[in-house]
């Protein structure tokens, strides 16, 4: 790992808590004043395909109201209509070239739809939000 040299100035009193956290843990004081600086800031997007950084990068200054659109945003009926007509014509036959086009397009932009949902969600969660969990359902009974 490729790591950078920063000077910053904080209070001896929270330097000595760092200090009693290293020890503890033992551990540097710079190993965990980055593992404390890792938790702090945004999700890193460092393992999202590189043609989808930007956008997701960019998300990390919208308001929490845009967000929350974001994360709420469902692929629109008709697109996915397409894309099911297409994975099921590709099931059973070679798809034509402009199919396959299509069919890739339509892959693309649900792939980012769900990468900006999810890290819309991510962000908000990190600025403190509960973030419900989709897989958990309740039950009236």
């Amino acid at each position: 790992m490729i790591s950078a040299t920063h000077t910053i100035h904080i209070s001896e009193t929270l330097y000595q808590r760092l200090s009693r956290q290293a020890r503890a843990g033992d551990k540097t004081v710079d190993e965990v004043a980055e593992q404390m600086l890792e938790r702090v800031l945004p999700p890193s997007v460092g393992n999202v395909p590189e043609r989808w950084r930007d956008d997701l990068e960019q998300m990390q200054a919208m308001d929490d109201e845009t967000l929350w659109r974001i994360a709420q945003t469902d692929f629109p009926a008709e697109l996915m209509e397409q894309y099911e007509d297409l994975l099921e014509a590709n099931a059973k036959r070679d798809l034509l070239p402009s199919e396959r086009l299509q069919l890739n397009m339509l892959r693309d932009e649900a792939d980012l739809l769900m990468l900006r949902r999810g890290y819309a969600s991510l962000l908000l969660h990190w600025r403190g939000y509960n973030i419900p969990n989709p897989y958990d359902v309740t039950s009236d009974e």
